[in-house]
């Protein structure tokens, strides 16, 4: 019920305090089961020895240690008579007031009659303000008759009055103080009638013989009760309208309805201000009722919830956990063995900056305090932790300021603030150095896109000194056609005897026909050989210009042009490959995945102990990555 109820009130985080015996321990185990489900951490966990001289019980050493906690919900489980004591002693340690919630439950609330002024008739100011559970009773004829019986023991002997004018020093009524508080001799009651219930089933109904218990738990064997389980069968077979409530058990062997009052602590009363029942909203599985009419007054007459978190860190000095991990943190070693006293001049890094920040905003001074093993934190074989966790754990420190990786292990163990950065986990291995390479520039093509180059280039060559010739618009077949053309004596005796020599007034003339046609006048660079060609279209590809001598006829130009035109889509795909080869070292380890790394056994791997890559691979599932995390060569710290 008190886990539930710290969920409503939406505490994170509680103390606890119970008394050394079976109603405290059995309380702390059962809270600290529910506490884990509904996530509320336990900061501290007090126990308070028994002792014959209640009033004068020493708990100095369990109340300082709460106060260390720094928790500002308190779970006091303690039997009757405790409370008084250690309330008293938590006010004189401040743990008293409007930023502090007490729960008690029924073993002192029961017992509330103790913890009045015995002067004032009123609660002392350590009590006001607390709340607490207590079981429900209903009305009925055996409640009255139990009241009057109370009242009036034996016959006569011990009364209690009603009008309370006319109580004495030594007697309190108890409905004075706002609520019946004979809820154990109820419960009794009931208990009695189970067990009779059970007994007359057994023995007038079923006629089954039962022998006297004859338990012996120090011989050897130890003799047992053998009518035990039956008993309890006839008992958990039982029901009535009892005085608590109806009485009925589940097949666990807890009561089916159950009603507890949430009740409050006043001046001079206990007011009831809320009810927890299994069936109040089974829809919408909320088991606890408030009273909006009847608010709970906390200390210092404030209807505020207390929080459990701290609410400034003004003036306070925080212990903060650190190990090195650059560029998160960075420790000067130098630095630290020259300054011991003062060493938060030789940290640096993106934590340690924000620790600095934060420092300025909140108002707060700190210590940095390295990891013992420098190791963030990792679970044990035995179930303990290591590192910062086991720092935080033990109290050492407050709060870990490093980069925390958050998995599913250590949300159980620690409490985490939002994320400042998100990281992800990869495999690094070592660069093979490349070898230097005089034909690193031929590497952005394959070799065959090399040749296909050369051979569209002697293609490419050879038809335009092709198209030069055998167009009439080329180098020979204009000058051709022009000769063809020609009227003049000398063309026509040419035409008909291109072999024949000419006798002119300068002399004879033996040049042929085709000597002739050319004019030395012209630039035979225009000339489309084989020689020429191949210089253009080098000369395009390397993007040179530009370039004398280019074809002249229809067919030539066209197809040079389509070398231009595949000229650039080659050299914008060269230009691309050739910029990422040089830009991106290419890995030659052969290694891309998990399974190639466990495949082979040259190189070796591991991992930083108490690392979050640890913690993952450890938890794995994979067959995989566990033959990983079996393999690997793990190390100490960051720094080896």
């Amino acid at each position: 019920i008190n886990a539930e109820y710290g969920e409503t009130m939406q505490w994170n985080s509680v103390a606890l305090i119970s008394s050394m015996d079976s109603y405290g321990i059995n309380g702390l185990t059962t809270f600290q089961r529910y506490s884990n489900r509904r996530k509320i951490k336990i900061l501290a966990n007090e126990m308070i020895p028994l002792s014959n001289d209640i009033d004068n019980i020493d708990v100095s050493k369990q109340i300082h240690n709460l106060k260390r906690s720094e928790s500002r919900i308190f779970i006091m489980n303690v039997h009757s008579g405790y409370a008084r004591p250690i309330l008293k002693k938590a006010q004189e340690a401040g743990l008293i007031g409007p930023q502090y919630a007490w729960v008690v439950t029924d073993g002192t609330i029961n017992d509330a009659h103790n913890l009045l002024n015995t002067t004032s008739k009123r609660f002392e100011g350590y009590v006001q303000g607390v709340v607490g559970f207590l079981p429900a009773s209903t009305n009925s004829v055996a409640k009255e008759r139990i009241r009057l019986a109370l009242r009036n023991p034996l016959g006569g002997g011990l009364t209690i009055n009603d009008d309370e004018e006319e109580e004495n020093e030594t007697s309190v009524h108890l409905e004075s103080i706002g609520v019946d508080l004979r809820n154990r001799a109820y419960l009794t009651y009931d208990s009695v009638w189970v067990v009779a219930m059970a007994l007359k089933t057994v023995m007038h109904e079923d006629h089954l013989d039962i022998q006297p218990p004859q338990v012996d738990f120090w011989s050897t064997p130890v003799r047992y009760y053998n009518e035990g389980k039956m008993l309890l069968h006839y008992m958990l077979e039982t029901s009535f309208q009892g005085v608590t409530s109806k009485i009925q058990f589940d097949s666990k062997g807890g009561p089916v309805s159950k009603k507890y009052d949430l009740v409050n602590f006043r001046f001079k009363k206990i007011v009831k201000v809320g009810e927890w029942s299994p069936s109040i909203n089974l829809e919408s599985g909320e088991r606890l009722f408030l009273n909006e009419s009847e608010p709970i007054m906390w200390n210092g007459r404030v209807t505020d919830v207390p929080t459990s978190a701290v609410r400034s860190l003004k003036g306070r000095t925080l212990r903060l956990g650190i190990t090195q991990e650059a560029p998160f943190i960075k420790i000067d070693r130098n630095c630290t063995l020259k300054n011991p006293n003062n060493t938060n001049l030789c940290y640096s890094g993106l934590c340690i900056e924000l620790i600095e920040k934060l420092s300025q905003q909140l108002e707060f001074e700190y210590v940095f305090i390295e990891s013992v093993d420098r190791k963030f934190g990792s679970p044990e074989p035995n179930g303990s932790w290591n590192g910062l966790i086991k720092m935080l754990l033990d109290g050492d420190i407050d709060v870990g300021a490093v980069n925390f990786a958050m998995n599913k292990a250590r949300e159980r163990a620690i409490d985490f603030s939002i994320p400042f950065i998100n990281t992800g986990l990869v495999m690094t291995t070592k660069i093979k150095e490349a070898k230097s390479d005089p034909f690193f520039w031929t590497k952005p093509f394959d070799v065959d896109l090399w040749y296909a180059i050369l051979a569209f280039a002697v293609l490419m060559v050879l038809l335009i000194w092709l198209y030069d010739h055998m167009s009439p618009f080329g180098f020979y077949g204009r000058r051709m056609h022009a000769a063809l053309r020609c009227s003049c004596k000398a063309c026509e005796v040419f035409r008909c005897n291109k072999e024949m020599k000419i006798i002119t007034e300068e002399g004879t003339d033996n040049c042929l026909f085709e000597t002739r046609l050319s004019d030395p006048s012209e630039n035979k660079e225009e000339l489309m050989n084989v020689g020429n060609s191949l210089w253009m279209i080098a000369a395009c590809l390397f993007s040179i210009g530009p370039v004398e001598g280019v074809p002249r006829n229809m067919s030539g130009r066209v197809i040079l042009a389509m070398w231009w035109f595949m000229i650039l889509i080659v050299t914008a795909m060269y230009t691309a490959n050739l910029a990422a080869f040089l830009t991106v070292t290419r890995m030659e380890n052969g290694i891309n995945s998990i399974s190639d790394l466990i495949s082979q056994d040259e190189v070796k791997w591991g991992t930083v102990n108490g690392t979050n890559a640890e913690i993952l691979l450890g938890a794995a599932k994979s067959s995989e990555l566990e033959e990983v995390y079996k393999r690997m060569d793990s190390v100490g710290s960051v720094e080896e």
